[in-house]
């Protein structure tokens, strides 16, 4: 367990694998050293379904520096060092730590990637209460014609967040292309994770997402202004580590 001091609270409503050579390290790699004991961030909320109809809970912490996943303290977590742009996804069961570095990757999918998108106002979430209208968007993301990614957005909110956001998925994007295999029927799922990353993020901090291919992700809670403890975003001691080249 772990204390988070909450300066100024805003309510709204991943387990990655990745496969590949690795090398156990004969140096250790860390995440960039944060200068305080405590550090102000932002906090999401998640609950997942994946395509196999399996759900979850998924928490993001973000800071200026270093983002954590997690499904909740004391398990498995994965930090995006924002600076070094590098995964550290650390397993407790193993004591052991996968360092990934992420770089750009030149690999065009074999299919093409014509996007279309139809918006419209979206009643489903809030409504600004002095007019009653809707303070978000749909936005339905077509690829060659076929529908392929929903979100819906909250106008003009959560901007530093949503650029921590973009900077993950795009290192995952890359990271994901080092051992790309094509296969049927998934280029909906292809695009989205791997060729075309930040296209459906071009609108704003998506607060729903559902897929063509069963994913479907929704913002339980968010806060903001939150003051997290060090240790969160560090490597516990012990543990080996694994780079994968």
């Amino acid at each position: 367990m772990f204390e988070i001091t909450v300066k100024n609270t805003t309510l709204l409503f991943l387990l990655f694998c990745f496969t590949g050579c690795a090398l156990k390290a004969t140096t250790s790699m860390s995440p960039t050293k944060l200068d305080n004991t405590e550090v102000p961030g932002a906090l999401l909320l998640y609950s997942e379904t994946d395509s196999s109809n399996n759900e979850s809970s998924v928490r993001m912490l973000v800071t200026k520096d270093i983002l954590r996943i997690d499904a909740g303290p004391g398990g498995n977590y994965t930090l995006y060092d924002r600076i070094q742009k590098t995964l550290f996804k650390v397993s407790v069961n193993d004591r052991s730590v996968q360092v990934i570095k992420s770089s750009d990757v030149a690999l065009q999918p074999d299919f093409s990637l014509n996007w279309e998108t139809e918006s419209q106002t979206s009643h489903a979430v809030m409504r600004d209460s002095a007019n009653g209208s809707a303070d978000a968007t749909h936005h339905q993301f077509i690829l060659n014609k076929k529908a392929c990614y929903d979100i819906v957005t909250i106008n003009g909110v959560f901007e530093d967040v949503l650029t921590a956001v973009q900077e993950y998925y795009l290192a995952l994007a890359n990271i994901r292309k080092q051992n790309y295999v094509m296969s049927e029927n998934q280029q909906c799922k292809d695009a989205i994770e791997i060729f075309s990353p930040l296209n459906h993020m071009q609108y704003g901090f998506p607060i729903r997402e559902w897929s063509s291919y069963g994913f479907q992700r929704f913002l339980v809670d968010y806060r903001q202004h939150i003051i997290f403890p060090s240790t969160l975003f560090s490597l516990p001691d012990g543990f080996s580590q694994i780079i994968q080249p």
